[in-house]
Protein backbone atom coordinates (compact mmCIF):
# COMPACT_ATOMS: atom_id res chain seq x y z
CA UNK A 1 0.00 0.00 0.00
CA UNK A 2 1.53 3.58 -0.79
CA UNK A 3 1.79 6.09 1.78
CA UNK A 4 0.60 9.37 1.20
CA UNK A 5 3.04 12.24 2.43
CA UNK A 6 1.52 15.16 4.13
CA UNK A 7 1.74 18.57 2.70
CA UNK A 8 4.39 20.03 5.28
CA UNK A 9 3.33 23.88 6.44
CA UNK A 10 5.84 25.92 4.95
CA UNK A 11 5.11 24.05 1.89
CA UNK A 12 1.48 25.47 1.58
CA UNK A 13 2.39 28.78 2.90
CA UNK A 14 5.02 28.87 -0.13
CA UNK A 15 2.03 28.06 -2.58
CA UNK A 16 -0.13 29.97 -0.66
CA UNK A 17 2.13 33.24 -1.14
CA UNK A 18 2.61 32.55 -5.03
CA UNK A 19 -1.04 31.85 -5.66
CA UNK A 20 -1.56 35.71 -4.00
CA UNK A 21 1.26 37.16 -6.46
CA UNK A 22 0.08 35.88 -9.09
CA UNK A 23 -3.72 37.18 -8.58
CA UNK A 24 -2.12 40.74 -7.35
CA UNK A 25 0.53 41.20 -10.06
CA UNK A 26 -1.18 44.04 -11.93
CA UNK A 27 -2.00 45.63 -8.56
CA UNK A 28 1.91 44.97 -7.41
CA UNK A 29 3.27 46.44 -11.16
CA UNK A 30 0.77 49.53 -10.42
CA UNK A 31 2.27 50.14 -7.11
CA UNK A 32 5.62 49.77 -8.09
CA UNK A 33 4.82 52.25 -10.86
CA UNK A 34 3.59 55.02 -8.89
CA UNK A 35 6.63 54.79 -6.64
CA UNK A 36 8.87 55.38 -9.46
CA UNK A 37 6.87 58.15 -10.73
CA UNK A 38 6.97 59.53 -7.49
CA UNK A 39 10.36 58.83 -7.04
CA UNK A 40 11.29 60.88 -10.09
CA UNK A 41 8.90 63.86 -9.78
CA UNK A 42 10.35 64.51 -6.59
CA UNK A 43 13.55 64.57 -8.18
CA UNK A 44 12.87 67.03 -11.03
CA UNK A 45 11.40 69.38 -7.96
CA UNK A 46 14.18 69.33 -5.93
CA UNK A 47 16.78 69.61 -9.50
CA UNK A 48 14.44 72.34 -10.40
CA UNK A 49 14.42 74.55 -7.09
CA UNK A 50 18.38 73.97 -6.98
CA UNK A 51 18.95 74.90 -10.64
CA UNK A 52 16.51 78.17 -9.46
CA UNK A 53 18.59 79.02 -6.50
CA UNK A 54 21.78 78.84 -8.28
CA UNK A 55 20.68 81.03 -11.12
CA UNK A 56 19.08 83.46 -8.48
CA UNK A 57 22.32 83.64 -6.86
CA UNK A 58 24.22 84.28 -9.92
CA UNK A 59 21.78 87.20 -10.68
CA UNK A 60 21.90 88.72 -7.45
CA UNK A 61 25.52 89.14 -7.70
CA UNK A 62 25.51 90.81 -10.97
CA UNK A 63 23.29 93.41 -9.54
CA UNK A 64 25.60 93.54 -6.00
CA UNK A 65 28.29 94.28 -8.99
CA UNK A 66 26.04 96.81 -10.40
CA UNK A 67 25.60 99.04 -8.19
CA UNK A 68 29.16 98.46 -7.05
CA UNK A 69 30.53 100.12 -9.79
CA UNK A 70 27.40 102.81 -9.83
CA UNK A 71 25.32 101.94 -12.39
CA UNK A 72 22.20 102.47 -10.11
CA UNK A 73 19.81 102.02 -13.20
CA UNK A 74 21.01 98.72 -14.43
CA UNK A 75 21.12 97.67 -10.64
CA UNK A 76 17.47 98.43 -10.12
CA UNK A 77 16.56 97.36 -13.35
CA UNK A 78 17.85 93.67 -12.47
CA UNK A 79 16.80 93.38 -8.67
CA UNK A 80 13.61 94.15 -9.87
CA UNK A 81 13.69 91.24 -12.27
CA UNK A 82 14.93 89.46 -9.68
CA UNK A 83 12.62 90.08 -6.92
CA UNK A 84 9.48 89.09 -9.15
CA UNK A 85 11.44 86.26 -11.10
CA UNK A 86 12.40 84.21 -7.82
CA UNK A 87 10.03 85.79 -5.56
CA UNK A 88 9.82 83.47 -2.76
CA UNK A 89 13.57 83.12 -2.56
CA UNK A 90 16.46 84.42 -0.49
CA UNK A 91 17.99 86.08 -3.24
CA UNK A 92 14.79 87.81 -4.07
CA UNK A 93 14.45 89.34 -0.48
CA UNK A 94 18.19 90.47 -0.73
CA UNK A 95 17.13 91.74 -4.05
CA UNK A 96 13.61 93.85 -2.23
CA UNK A 97 16.01 95.13 0.50
CA UNK A 98 18.48 96.39 -2.35
CA UNK A 99 15.52 98.25 -4.07
CA UNK A 100 14.66 99.87 -0.49
CA UNK A 101 18.28 100.97 0.14
CA UNK A 102 18.53 102.57 -3.40
CA UNK A 103 15.13 104.21 -3.01
CA UNK A 104 15.15 105.22 0.22
CA UNK A 105 18.72 107.23 -0.86
CA UNK A 106 16.65 109.19 -3.67
CA UNK A 107 13.83 109.74 -0.99
CA UNK A 108 11.37 107.45 -2.92
CA UNK A 109 10.48 105.73 0.26
CA UNK A 110 6.95 104.44 -0.83
CA UNK A 111 8.50 102.51 -3.48
CA UNK A 112 10.68 100.82 -1.36
CA UNK A 113 7.87 100.29 0.92
CA UNK A 114 6.22 98.53 -1.90
CA UNK A 115 9.49 96.98 -2.88
CA UNK A 116 9.94 95.20 0.79
CA UNK A 117 6.33 94.34 0.91
CA UNK A 118 7.22 91.83 -1.66
CA UNK A 119 9.05 89.68 0.12
CA UNK A 120 7.94 90.27 3.94
CA UNK A 121 5.65 87.32 3.86
CA UNK A 122 8.07 84.94 2.44
CA UNK A 123 9.72 82.48 4.35
CA UNK A 124 13.20 84.00 3.88
CA UNK A 125 11.81 87.45 5.69
CA UNK A 126 14.02 88.53 8.16
CA UNK A 127 13.66 91.64 10.83
CA UNK A 128 15.58 94.02 8.38
CA UNK A 129 12.72 93.56 6.31
CA UNK A 130 10.03 94.70 8.50
CA UNK A 131 12.65 97.34 10.27
CA UNK A 132 13.17 98.77 6.94
CA UNK A 133 9.46 98.92 5.97
CA UNK A 134 9.08 100.90 9.41
CA UNK A 135 11.95 102.95 8.37
CA UNK A 136 9.98 104.23 5.11
CA UNK A 137 6.78 104.19 6.92
CA UNK A 138 8.28 106.74 9.81
CA UNK A 139 9.53 108.84 6.75
CA UNK A 140 6.55 109.37 5.26
CA UNK A 141 5.17 110.58 8.82
CA UNK A 142 3.00 106.89 9.31
CA UNK A 143 4.33 106.71 12.90
CA UNK A 144 1.65 104.43 13.82
CA UNK A 145 1.67 101.51 10.71
CA UNK A 146 6.52 101.63 11.46
CA UNK A 147 5.78 100.98 14.90
CA UNK A 148 3.27 98.20 13.72
CA UNK A 149 6.56 97.45 11.54
CA UNK A 150 9.24 97.85 14.13
CA UNK A 151 6.81 95.72 16.43
CA UNK A 152 6.73 93.01 13.86
CA UNK A 153 10.49 92.82 13.21
CA UNK A 154 10.87 92.31 17.12
CA UNK A 155 8.49 89.29 17.27
CA UNK A 156 10.53 87.46 13.89
CA UNK A 157 13.62 88.44 15.19
CA UNK A 158 16.45 85.61 15.53
CA UNK A 159 18.51 87.57 17.96
CA UNK A 160 18.12 89.57 21.02
CA UNK A 161 19.84 91.76 19.61
CA UNK A 162 17.87 92.16 16.63
CA UNK A 163 14.99 92.40 18.83
CA UNK A 164 15.89 95.48 20.77
CA UNK A 165 17.47 97.51 18.22
CA UNK A 166 13.35 96.63 16.76
CA UNK A 167 11.69 97.83 19.96
CA UNK A 168 14.23 100.48 20.29
CA UNK A 169 12.97 102.18 17.10
CA UNK A 170 9.45 101.75 17.45
CA UNK A 171 9.97 103.73 21.35
CA UNK A 172 12.12 106.18 19.08
CA UNK A 173 9.31 106.49 16.71
CA UNK A 174 7.08 107.45 19.22
CA UNK A 175 9.13 110.31 20.81
CA UNK A 176 9.38 111.79 17.33
CA UNK A 177 6.15 112.72 17.49
CA UNK A 178 5.27 113.44 21.14
CA UNK A 179 3.38 110.40 21.83
CA UNK A 180 5.07 110.07 25.04
CA UNK A 181 3.33 107.78 26.88
CA UNK A 182 3.47 105.12 24.05
CA UNK A 183 6.97 105.19 23.79
CA UNK A 184 7.38 105.51 27.53
CA UNK A 185 5.39 102.02 27.67
CA UNK A 186 7.86 100.46 25.14
CA UNK A 187 10.88 101.45 26.98
CA UNK A 188 9.67 100.17 30.17
CA UNK A 189 9.06 97.14 28.06
CA UNK A 190 12.99 97.06 27.02
CA UNK A 191 14.22 97.40 30.56
CA UNK A 192 11.80 94.42 32.18
CA UNK A 193 13.11 91.99 29.37
CA UNK A 194 15.79 89.75 29.76
CA UNK A 195 17.33 90.42 26.56
CA UNK A 196 17.66 94.41 26.62
CA UNK A 197 21.40 94.43 27.59
CA UNK A 198 22.16 93.79 24.21
CA UNK A 199 20.80 96.79 22.84
CA UNK A 200 23.73 98.58 25.21
CA UNK A 201 27.14 99.46 22.96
Amino acid sequence: MTSVTPERDDDRSAQTFIDWFQINTRWLSIGAAVVVVAAAGYWFWTRSNQIKAERSSRDLLAARQSIATGNAPLAQSDLMKIADRYEGTTAATQAALLLAEISYGKGEYQKGIDALEKARDAKFATARVWSLIGDGQLQLGKVDDAAASYQHAADVADTDGEKAMAMAKKARAYMAVNKVEEARKVWAELEKAEWAGTLQG
